[in-house]
């Protein structure tokens, strides 16, 4: 008798459908805040060597008077050699451009027997998770809503409201952010 009281139960609880469904859902975006830091040296062989000369080649990327940080003037096997150390700090949004910019200046003077430009960078995520929030929701909630609706339709239900979103979670590495959270529907 028991045996058939805890095999009915059984039955009953898995006819049963639940009244949720939930799916956990996560984007890796690019850090929009931050700052990158272009450290750029622009070496000059001539002997007319000027400032300007430099800024000529660096100011579309971001080179000014006010980020030249240091000038060395050198003899080197009889050359003079002068090199014009900037640093230009830059959004993080602005990272690309101003990366593609440096390449095609060194692209530019890539066969100059007296011009030669070197570059790197470093990147520093600011703690701005609410940012990042802010971009990563709408794609979040999209993505989730999907999801469960797959679910609910496999499980012959329709998909209500949202029922709970738990607390959404910002992991940061390097130049990039993952938003992650747990998106939970009431199913009909």
């Amino acid at each position: 008798m028991r045996s058939i009281l805890l095999l009915l139960a059984s039955f009953t609880l898995l006819a049963q459908q639940p009244n949720t469904v939930s799916t956990a859902v996560s984007v890796r975006q690019p850090a929009a805040v931050g700052t990158a830091v272009f450290q750029m040296q622009f070496v000059d062989t001539s002997l007319n060597s000027t400032v300007d000369t430099a800024l000529g080649a660096l100011g579309g990327a971001g080179a000014s008077v006010a980020t030249l940080r240091d000038i060395s003037v050198s003899l080197n096997q009889g050359f003079v050699l002068t090199q014009y150390d900037f640093v230009v700090n830059v959004p993080a949004a602005e990272f690309a451009a101003t990366r593609d910019k440096l390449i095609a200046v060194s692209r530019a003077l890539a066969n100059s027997n007296t011009q030669a430009v070197a570059w790197s960078t470093s990147y520093t995520a600011l703690d701005d998770d609410a940012k990042a929030l802010e971009q990563a929701l709408p794609w979040l909630l999209e993505k989730a809503k999907a999801q469960a609706g797959v679910l609910a339709t496999a499980m012959g239900a329709k998909l209500g409201k949202v029922s709970s979103i738990t607390t959404p979670a910002v992991v940061k590495a390097g130049l990039t952010a993952t938003v992650s959270a747990t998106v939970t529907y009431l199913v009909e």
